[in-house]
């Protein structure tokens, strides 16, 4: 139902109008409750869409982070095997069968850490005192980063 016409004609018009519509502000100031709820149900309805954006954009980050992960890793044991005639194998033992290093280790000189990979001690454990400096070292924490990213995502 519409207000009497006559209201909101002006003389030149020849003959009703509809009503104005509501302003923010002539909304805010009849009814701020409604006011308030419409702008925290607007807020609502952006988060629900930027929210899944956001979740999405980082999935794909870490999709393409373990993709290169898996790309450098597989480059990397594909260079050892030509140089070495042999993909490395599971662990580094000592002569009573102990592990001392794992794979990950022979492949350092070829994911360009040939400088962390001379520098271990290889007669002694990864957890020797000796050893300890060169895993804690911040490229090395990258590395072992890079060898243990290619979890499912």
């Amino acid at each position: 139902m519409y207000p009497d016409p006559n209201l909101h004609s002006s003389p030149t018009d020849a003959g009703p109008r509809r009503p104005d519509r509501q302003t923010a502000a002539t909304l805010r100031a009849q009814n701020p409750l409604l006011f308030w709820i419409l702008i925290l149900m607007t807020g609502a309805g952006l988060l629900t869409l930027i929210v899944p954006a956001i979740q999405n954009a980082r999935i794909a980050a870490r999709q393409s982070k373990s993709n290169c992960s898996l790309k450098q890793n597989g480059m990397a044991a594909y260079n050892y095997y030509d140089v070495k005639g042999g993909l490395p194998t599971h662990s580094l033992t000592d002569p009573a069968g102990t592990p001392l290093h794992s794979w990950c280790t022979e492949l350092l000189p070829f994911l360009d850490a040939e400088s962390l990979y001379r520098s271990i001690d290889f007669s002694k454990a990864w957890s020797h005192p000796d050893n300890t400096a060169y895993f804690r070292e911040p490229a090395r924490a990258k590395l072992l980063a890079l060898l243990n990213h290619w979890r499912p995502f």
